[in-house]
């Protein structure tokens, strides 16, 4: 955690003049990494390998009970690390993220609004459990979509910290709230939230300079900034990034990425994809 500031203790985190405060009031910046939960059994070798981890970003496939994440969330929050809730499915089945599918109507959304429903109530007392809204999502219908994920996680009576994604995970060029076909009005109203973005090699046609890559993330950034909240300047938070855009190879500027995500004073932190998988975007190997 960083530098402290003159906010009182409040017990929470909270959303502040653009930044995160956490429950001491001080200024948080995110240290992360994505995780599938099927993997959540290996909370001690996550520690050990990673010891400044202060995020972990919960890729969420199936619609479990609260009590499945208890034991990781008891650990992990006693060490004072935010555990991120987050739908990673999409409407087609791929749960691939990359504006795949259309936003959730029906039973479908039924069942997510449920789920979050759920594990905002089961963790409503606990600052250190976030949520975050669908994966990479589609362009249409999303801020309807996202306003009935943040009721259901409100009126579940949790207050706590929601990352809400862009669609896609953010494109660069000019791009603002509207041009993504979001009503800005309706986030005004939000309170506690961040807004997500993706940074990964294709975000800068994969050129390998590192000058590129970072005018690429600074174009998700001052995309993601025009969207207003309650709280009035939204922070920013890379909630995924990584060196392989499609899992498999490694991108050409894969490390001028690493570079851009860990070293930018643009956003409050950068999780990483992902702690243990198959490919190339594996932050760990035997």
């Amino acid at each position: 955690m960083s530098d402290s500031t003159a906010a009182s203790t409040t017990g929470q985190f909270q959303i502040k003049n653009g930044q995160i405060l956490d429950p001491n009031g001080n200024a948080f910046t995110a240290r992360g990494i994505a995780l599938d939960p099927s993997l959540m059994g290996a909370s001690s070798q996550i520690l050990k390998d990673f010891p400044g981890l202060n995020f972990v970003r919960l890729t969420v496939y199936n619609y479990d009970s609260p009590d499945t994440y208890a034991a990781f969330i008891n650990t992990m929050t006693a060490h004072g690390i935010v555990v991120e809730l987050e739908d990673h499915t999409s409407s087609d089945g791929a749960n691939q993220g990359g504006s795949r599918g259309t936003a959730f109507t029906g039973a479908q959304l039924t069942n997510e609004l449920n789920w979050y429903s759920s594990v905002a109530k089961a963790y409503a007392t606990n600052p250190y459990v976030w949520f975050g809204t669908d994966n990479e999502p589609p362009n249409d219908g999303l801020t309807a979509w996202q306003q009935q994920t943040y009721n259901a996680i409100r009126d579940a009576g949790n207050n706590n910290p929601i990352m809400l994604e862009l669609p896609g995970g953010a494109y660069p060029g000019d791009q603002t709230a509207t041009s993504y076909g979001m009503d800005p009005k309706v986030y005004a109203g939000m309170s506690n939230i961040l807004m997500d973005v993706h940074l990964y090699g294709w975000s800068s046609n994969f050129v390998a300079d590192q000058p590129t890559v970072n005018a690429a993330l600074t174009d998700l950034v001052q995309g993601a900034k025009t969207f207003p909240s309650a709280n009035g300047a939204v922070p920013v938070i890379i909630g995924e990034y990584g060196i392989s855009t499609d899992g498999d190879t490694v991108d050409a500027n894969g490390n001028q990425v690493l570079q851009a995500a860990q070293q930018s004073n643009q956003t409050v932190g950068a999780v990483a994809f992902t702690w243990s998988g198959q490919g190339a975007d594996t932050l760990t190997d035997g």
